[in-house]
């Protein structure tokens, strides 16, 4: 049976990647978006707008105009690093409820169907853990020391209690790449125009980015390789990220090589107020 993929939060920096590359290849998209002037799609691409995991009511519309979903690929999230009270409010809706929410259509479309369940592949982030002093894998506890961290860790328990849904976490690192203006973007641009940057503290901290397109064919093999899902109804969560982590000062070294800049950093060894 070929794959037919719905996409929540299509319009998103990863969404957008991944429904291109997924027309491409053997497989049918259903790309759910807020609005439709937000998104621009092949012609072999169903978009479903006004979409909105927050209304149970809209989600379950969807599901009943494509019955024959196999995968469901949940990328929408608000992500806000000091939100305020509102904020906070609005990110628990979206990111913990809006989940739920799209797991009790899910369970109930399994439910009634006759061929294989419908397998849920859910982004979640490398904030869920929080911050280590050592390299983490799956087993490191999860500790989170912002909002949209405890909201991943939220959503994930939401998912391990939906055990008759064949799932799979991604915790992925800071996705970087084309379109990317948040991970990374910034921070290179800065280099690459030779703007001093100042860092409290000796440079050996280390942050892990991923290339979006690995995040999309790392998707897009779990969606068309069925052995991946032997495992049964078993909830399997995975760090996505790279092989080998660099601190600030080798990342700064590579960036300024890359783009022939001077070394343009201050690193502050203690913060005098």
């Amino acid at each position: 049976m070929k794959p037919r993929v719905l996409i929540t939060g299509a319009n998103g920096f990863i969404g957008k990647a991944l429904v291109e590359y997924l027309a491409k290849s053997d497989v049918d998209v259903v790309a759910c978006v807020r609005s439709r002037d937000s998104i621009i799609c092949p012609e072999s691409v169903v978009v479903e707008d006004g979409f909105e995991v927050t209304q149970i009511d809209q989600i379950r519309r969807v599901f009943s105009k494509h019955k024959n979903v196999t995968h469901v690929v949940h990328l929408a999230a608000l992500m806000e690093f000091n939100p305020s009270d509102s904020t906070k409010e609005k990110m628990d809706l979206i990111n913990v409820q809006g989940t739920k929410n799209l797991l009790t259509v899910i369970n109930e479309v399994n439910s009634q169907l006759q061929r294989d369940k419908i397998k849920f592949i859910f982004s979640s982030s490398q904030e869920a853990i929080g911050p280590n002093k050592s390299l983490c894998d799956e087993s490191t506890p999860c500790r989170p020391t912002n909002h949209y961290g405890k909201n991943k860790v939220e959503a994930e328990n939401v998912i391990k209690q939906f055990e008759l849904i064949p799932s799979i976490i991604l915790r992925v690192t800071g996705v970087t790449g084309k379109g990317d203006r948040y991970a990374a973007f910034e921070f290179i641009q800065a280099i690459s125009m030779g703007i001093m940057l100042v860092y409290p503290g000796s440079c050996s901290g280390t942050s892990s980015f991923v290339y979006v397109q690995d995040v999309i064919e790392l998707i897009t093999q779990l969606i068309c390789d069925h052995d991946v899902w032997l495992s049964g109804n078993k909830c399997e969560v995975y760090i996505v990220g790279p092989k080998d982590v660099l601190n600030f000062k080798e990342s700064i070294d590579v960036l300024c090589d890359f783009n022939e800049q001077e070394e343009t950093i201050l690193s502050l060894s203690s913060v005098v107020v």
